[in-house]
């Protein structure tokens, strides 16, 4: 070979001539190693035309499985689903999911099984349109922080983090995903507000003004200590008048077709809807609203506004007939089968309420035992 400036003779290969140091010119680079084309049926990547963020697409057996930034990512993405087979429902979004779903776990659900799952689903509904096997915890995460900063109830998270379980393993079985994202669901775990109870001033003025259909729910809800789902659920059958109890309930088993006392106070409330109406239902008489929810938004609400009662809710009804059983000194274990509780903890610690003046009676005792002693010495 000769120098390409000074055209002298230079050995073969020579990077820079000897003479007059021109660099020469470099031999061509060998040709790229090809990759090996992918087995049949394991898929193929493909780049797409335009200008886009991931130009990359990954496709197999005519399944379209994602789009990627690079090729590498779309071959990975096809590893991931090699062995699998991908039927119609691989690219189902989370919409299509919960439909199919659904479809076989609704009939085995009550009515209100089925409820608490639409209002759950609800929630979920800003996910609907994103592929199923897209989704990871943290768009799960964004709904249940989303309904925090709403103030919406623990409960409420939980249930949609149960449906959001229950789309996955839906999923799982269908080889859509291959993990369940949704258990890592985190759950701020406030403690529940306490809840308020109707003072003896406030069910004295409901006595008062109990020839109101409203108010007579109300002071039945207070001296039974029934959830308004079970009262409004509640069989003329299942009340025995001359007996002196009622066999309702509902939610947990433990509160299941149990055997309710009925009180004296709640006797005459007993009476006006067991004759006052015809139907199967106690409360068939009722003229207002028999809907739990509208009865609360309704006639609740507005009877206890024109009485100048604030902050309570129906189930604070609850909570006073436990707290009046406490200050009455009824037993611990007759308590949870009235209430309807599996463990008298859940009774004590959430559906009973004691106030100053009570504590102050109590602790008197001890003073009296202390000066007593004094006494003796």
């Amino acid at each position: 070979m000769t120098c390409v400036r000074c055209y002298r003779e230079l050995p073969e290969g020579a990077t820079f001539c000897p003479y007059c140091g021109k660099r020469q010119a470099q031999a061509p680079a060998a040709p790229a190693r090809k990759r090996p084309a992918r087995a049949k049926g394991t898929g193929s990547a493909y780049k797409l035309s335009g200008n886009r963020r991931k130009p990359w697409a990954a496709a197999r057996s005519g399944q379209f499985i994602g789009t990627y930034a690079t090729k590498s990512e779309a071959l990975l993405a096809l590893d991931r689903v090699a062995g699998r087979e991908l039927g119609d429902c691989y690219s189902y979004t989370l919409e299509q999911v919960y439909d199919s779903w659904r479809a076989e776990h609704f009939p085995t659900l009550t009515d209100k099984g089925r409820e608490m799952y639409r209002l759950a689903w609800k929630c979920m509904e800003p996910l609907k349109a994103r592929k199923m096997r897209e989704l990871r915890t943290a768009h799960y995460q964004g709904i249940i922080n989303a309904m925090e900063d709403e103030g919406l109830s623990a409960s409420s998270a939980h249930k949609v983090k149960q449906l959001a379980s229950q789309l996955s393993k839906w999923a799982m079985r269908e080889d859509i995903i291959t993990t369940n994202y949704a258990q890592f669901i985190r759950i701020q775990a406030d403690d529940p507000a306490p809840r308020e109870v109707f003072s003896d001033e406030e069910i004295a003025l409901l006595r008062e003004h109990q020839d109101k259909g409203a108010v007579k729910l109300i002071l039945l809800l207070i001296y039974t200590g029934l959830r308004i789902g079970e009262l409004f659920s509640l069989r003329r059958e299942d009340v025995y008048l001359k007996e002196g109890y009622l066999v309702g309930g509902s939610k947990t088993q433990a509160g299941k077709h149990r055997t309710v006392p009925i009180l004296p106070e709640a006797l005459p409330y007993l009476r006006y809807f067991y004759y006052g109406g015809q139907g199967k239902l106690l409360i068939s008489g009722y003229k207002g609203n028999r809907s739990p929810n509208n009865f609360r938004k309704r006639d609740f609400e507005t009877a206890l506004e024109e009485l100048g009662i604030t902050g309570k809710t129906p189930h604070c009804t609850r909570h006073t007939f436990a707290s009046l059983a406490v200050r009455a000194g009824v037993q611990p274990e007759a308590l949870r089968t009235i209430i309807g509780h599996a463990n008298y903890s859940t009774t004590v610690e959430i559906y009973t309420h004691t106030n100053l003046d009570m504590l102050k009676e109590e602790l008197g005792k001890i003073s009296g035992l202390t000066q007593k002693q004094k006494k003796e010495k």
